[in-house]
């Protein structure tokens, strides 16, 4: 199977079109975490994407011990503004 195949039958799986690196995005549900519980609605910033946007590395500067870094599942969060 081509790769653009697999990687446009994964968004639709997913049900969410890629978001870049550098994005604003927010948790759409509260996540518990490694790093402690993640409310709905907080905001972060996506520094690395996994499996063509099956899941994406989140970073976010209010976790309970501070700045952090999460992993995400696509369907967790969503892009806040912007295209």
């Amino acid at each position: 199977m081509p790769v653009l195949d697999w990687l446009d039958k994964k968004h639709a799986l997913v049900g969410l079109a890629a978001i870049e690196e550098h994005a604003v995005v927010a948790v759409v549900a509260d996540a518990d975490t490694e790093d402690g519980p993640i409310r709905a609605g907080t905001q972060g910033t996506v520094v690395s994407m996994y499996d063509g946007g099956a899941s994406y590395a989140v970073e976010f500067e209010d976790l309970a011990d501070g700045m952090g870094v999460v992993s995400l599942n696509a369907a967790a969060i969503r892009r806040v503004g912007g295209a």
